[in-house]
């Protein structure tokens, strides 16, 4: 009786062991897709600070266009989408008057990790 529950405390701690591995393997593999996605949005982004500028942004005469970012990149097996979406922030002035519009760019990168 004595060797029967011995190997049943020792299997429950092997389980609980084997699943701890289990989960550091995936929060892993999901911290090192999240770190490629930011360096994917980082060389999309980067680009922009030079071709965009305040006094010729529109939406209808700028190269770019809600939704379009570029074509999906691949990194380490995972395809990675990116897409813009624009929005105005309005600048206000003392009185709580508005005084321009500035535009905000949004970078949204989706991916679906592998189960592992």
């Amino acid at each position: 009786m004595e060797i029967i529950v011995s190997i049943i405390i020792l299997s429950l701690t092997l389980v609980s062991i084997s699943n701890l591995f289990v989960s550091a393997q995936r929060w892993f593999w999901h911290n090192r897709a999240r770190y490629a996605s930011s360096e994917v949005g980082r060389d999309l982004i980067e680009p922009l600070h030079m071709s965009v500028r305040q006094d010729t942004w529109n939406l209808a005469g700028n190269a770019l266009t809600p939704g379009a970012a570029g074509a999906p990149v691949t990194v380490n097996g995972i395809v990675y989408t990116p897409a813009y979406t624009f929005d105005d922030v309005p600048v206000r002035n003392s009185t709580n008057a508005v005084v321009d519009n500035l535009r905000r760019v949004r970078l949204r990168i989706t991916w679906n990790e592998p189960n592992l």
